[in-house]
Order: structure tokens, then sequence, then C-alpha cells
């Protein structure tokens, strides 16, 4: 087994938090990976400084070399005892090569982390993962640029949240300038460091061993990824150059090139969020942010035990005027009384859950939802305008789509059973609503301060509804079979005469048919 004796304590993360896909991020290791083969020493460290490399002396790799590698052939992580750390046969066949290395052994950070229990579980990045980094995060392209940092080519990648005040200045982009736009001293490299920023120095690549091996070292970089090649014997590779640009190519198995670990980014939600627990699950019980646009975590670690978020707690966000918008996830179960109390700028609400998940959800009060401050209300990234409780839904609990102001429409299944009191409360824009007759129990005012018409399959109120269960304002029409345009009454059955009126439909133009069957 590979030792780590003294390596573990090298093993520093940067505080810089990067997306590498729409739900992940992650932090850098604060160095290249370097391993030194010496048998009575063979220990894995980072490099002190993000812009140290071995350089040339790359070409002395060998089981017995005295001395630190940083160049290594694609999944050399000693998960197999032919491929370890100091292999440097130029013998395709000699490496690992059957598939993706991501979340095995072969890949290096997950090794260590499984041998040596390292503070966090290390990995190497998949291709797509370096592409997302490059193109797809917000600001992507300028968010990265070619640099010189203490006298050391390489390429800078700055992280999410990146702020130029009081920064040296950065100019973005891979240009024709051999690393020239961007060159920074010590003192100021230190600054931006502080402020999350990644350097990946030109360690060049490694051709074999011994003369004329290493190559291109301060003027191009080679990182290896996870993902294996488009080819036989090849695993995909980051690389960069001033006039070469930046690419991810299928690259010979046996080159050794330079490794940058990550590990998935934590977030503290302890400086965000008060929480309680009991068993596996937390409660929120107070938002001590300052974001306009909150995401509610669905787990969260505390005191090293992971917990499912399922509750919002009891005026948790209650008159945090400044948040915007909130991201709910599917793990949460119930919302406290008055939760989004005056939340007046709270107007846009994603729930990552479905609407039959919706309605398993409890709420306190018609201030608990975070809709209740009027805001959009969007599943699946589409705004509910037209509610279309799914099949299979037996119950919509009370207060459930109060103050849900941008509600056009809403129909029923035939699944379901129960509408709790208040349950579409202040939902203003619903003109009309038919209720089947499987509903047997109605809470009280339903539809509280709106002008809704309801269409009832049933020719009267049943046990199970509530006394009160129509507000003063609603209109109710029994025995129907749906939503009418036109409501008629026989005014004479022996001579087949009717009153046609009100009328519910929006149409500008109406035509009275002369006679109804």
């Amino acid at each position: 087994m590979l030792k780590l004796t003294g390596g573990k304590s090298t093993m520093k993360s940067l505080n810089g938090v990067f997306s590498v896909s729409a739900d992940k991020q992650v932090n850098f290791s604060s160095g290249n990976l370097r391993y030194y083969p010496k048998s009575s020493k063979r220990v894995w460290e980072f490099a002190e400084h993000q812009y140290d490399i071995i350089g040339d002396a790359n070409k002395n790799i060998g089981e017995y070399y005295d001395g630190w590698i940083d160049l290594f052939g694609w999944a050399t992580s000693g998960n197999d005892a032919n491929k370890n750390p100091w292999l440097a046969s130029t013998s395709n066949s000699d490496y690992y090569s059957e598939a993706d290395i991501a979340e095995t052994d072969y890949d290096w950070g997950l090794k260590i982390f499984n041998d040596y229990g390292t503070d966090y579980q290390w990995r190497t990045l998949t291709k797509g993962e370096w592409e997302y980094l490059f193109t797809e995060r917000n600001n992507a392209e300028q968010l990265y640029g070619l640099a010189t940092v203490v006298n050391v080519k390489g390429l800078i990648i700055l992280p999410d949240n990146w702020s130029s005040d009081d920064m040296p200045a950065f100019t973005y982009g891979i240009n024709n300038d051999n690393y020239t736009n961007n060159n920074y001293t010590d003192e100021q490299w230190s600054l931006m460091e502080d402020n999350g920023a990644v350097f990946l120095p030109c360690a060049g690549y490694r051709d074999g061993s011994g003369n004329y091996s290493v190559n291109n070292v301060g003027s191009y970089g080679y990182y290896w990824t996870s993902s294996k090649g488009d080819y036989a014997n090849t695993a995909q590779q980051l690389s960069f150059q001033a006039y070469a640009g930046r690419n991810i190519v299928s690259t010979l198995i046996y080159t050794g090139s330079a490794v940058r670990l990550v590990h998935d980014y934590e977030k503290d939600y302890s400086e965000i969020f008060d929480f309680s627990t009991d068993g596996t699950t937390a409660t929120i019980t107070q938002y001590k942010g300052s974001e306009e646009d909150v995401t509610i975590p669905e787990t969260v670690k505390i005191d090293g035990t992971v917990y499912t978020v399922t509750a919002v707690g009891e005026e948790a966000f209650m008159s945090k005027g400044y948040i915007q918008s909130v991201t709910i996830p599917a793990t949460i179960v119930s919302f406290g009384g008055k939760a989004f109390y005056n939340c007046s700028n709270l107007k846009t609400v994603h729930y990552q859950g479905t609407l039959s998940q919706w309605c398993g959800i409890t709420f306190g009060n018609e201030y608990a939802s975070p809709c209740s401050n009027k805001g959009v209300f969007i599943v699946g990234g589409e705004e509910v305008t037209e509610l279309v409780i799914p099949d299979g839904v037996t119950s919509i609990p009370a207060y459930a789509f109060s103050y849900c102001q941008n509600l056009k429409s809403v129909s029923f299944p035939s699944t379901l059973t129960t509408i709790g009191s208040k349950a579409f409360y202040m939902c203003e824009t619903i003109s009309a609503v038919f209720i089947p007759n499987t509903v047997t129990n109605i809470g009280t005012y339903i539809f509280y301060g709106c002008h809704t018409n309801i269409f009832c399959e049933v020719t009267s109120a049943l046990e199970g509804w509530a006394s009160d269960w129509k507000y003063f304002l609603n209109n109710a029409y029994w025995g129907k079979n749906g939503i009418m345009e036109y409501n008629y009454s026989i005014t004479d059955a022996t001579n087949h005469t009717a009153e046609y009126g009100p009328y519910f439909g929006t149409a500008e133009t109406v035509s009275v048919p002369q006679t109804i069957t």
C-alpha cells in the first residue's frame, strides 16, 4: 500500500467556488498533485503554491527515484499494483484503459481519500465538468485567462462570484500574448488567491523517462480529466497554450500530465439558516442570510451528520423584505404558520418537486406558503397559471395555493375527495371552477376573497362540506357536469321556456341560442 506519511496536512482546499454543472460546485486543491516514489517515503501531497511545478526533473521518474514528480500517466493512482504513480512505460497496454475512472480508485483523488481518510473526498474533474466550467456557467468566458504568476506561465480560472473590486486588473480569454497581458507579483497573486482564484501552471508533459522526455514546460499546460478518450488507449485531457487556445483532447494514456484535484463544495448553511433536528430530519427555524435569491437545501450537515431538510418553521422568513425569489426542494413536507409572512418583495417561487408533492405539504396558515406574497409560482420550470391537479391526488391541503394571484383556472381530478380550508385563499383571478362529485369533504371558505363561480356536480352540499365552505362572493351552481359559459333556469316546464343568465364566459361577442335541450 502507498503511504501518506506527512502528506495529509498538505492536502488543503482553496476557498473559491466553481460551478461544474447546473447543480454542482467544487473547490480546487491548493496546488498540483505530486508524489515521492522512493520506497522509504512514498507520499502524496499538493504543491505548496499553485504556481509550483517540478519541470524537467520529471524525467527521473522511477520506483526508486528520491525526489518529487508531478506528471503522471492516466489512472496511475496505485489502485493496481502494476499501475503505480511512477509508471513511465510508453506502452499503452501497461495502463488502465477500460472505462472512465470517475468514482473509482483509479482516480487519484478517490484512491487517496479511501485509503487515508483525507478531510475531503478528492476527485478529478470529468471532461463534461471542465467544459461546463469554461463555457456554460454564468459569465464563463470572462472568468478565465492566460497569465504569468510569480514568473510562471499558466491559466487563471476565477470563481463564480468573482468581484474585480480592489483586485489587480484582469484580461480574460486565451490571447496570442504569450501570457503577458496578466502578469502578477507574489503580493498581487496572494490577493487574488485569497479571493478564490485558481492557477494552473504550464507544467508541460512527459513522454517516457530519461533524457529529452519532458517537453513544453513553461509554455503548455496539460491536465488529465477522469474521462476516457474518443479512441483506443486515450483519455481526455485539458490543454492550453497562448497560440493554440484551450481544448479538451484525446491523448495517449502513457503521456505524463499534470493532475489538479477538486472536491464537491459543501456550503456552510449554518451561516445562512438556524436549524432544529429530529432523528434524520432538520427544520429551518430562522433565515439569517442577506441573499435576495434564496435556495433551501435538500440536506444539511450539522456536526458531521447529514440531515434531510423537511420543514420550514413558524415565522422562519417573516419580514425578510429583501428576498426576491426562493427555491423550495421536494423534500419539504411542512411550512409553519407565517413562515413567509410580510416578505413583500418575494415575487418568484421555484418548486423542485411536482404538483402532486406540493399537495402533500402541510401549511400552518394562509401566510405559511412562500406564494403568500402574491408571487409567481413555478413548477418544473414553468409558471403555473392554469392549474391542473394531477390524477391520483386525493386531497388539497388547507392554504395550499393561498395568494397565487396568477392562477386563471383550476381543474380537479376524479380522484379528489378533500379540499382544505382556504385552499385558494385570495386567488382573485379564478373566475370559475368545477367540483366533481368525488369531493366529499370541503373546509371553510375554500375560495375566500375570490369572485369565483363554483359549478358542483352534486345537487346540494354534502354532509362533509363545512357550513361556510363558500365565501359570500362565490356563486354556487348545482347539478352541473362542468364549467358553463352561461347559466339558465327553467321558467315554465309545461311550455318549455327558460331564462339565461348569468354569463360566465370571456368572449367579447356572444351568440345566445334560441333553444336548449
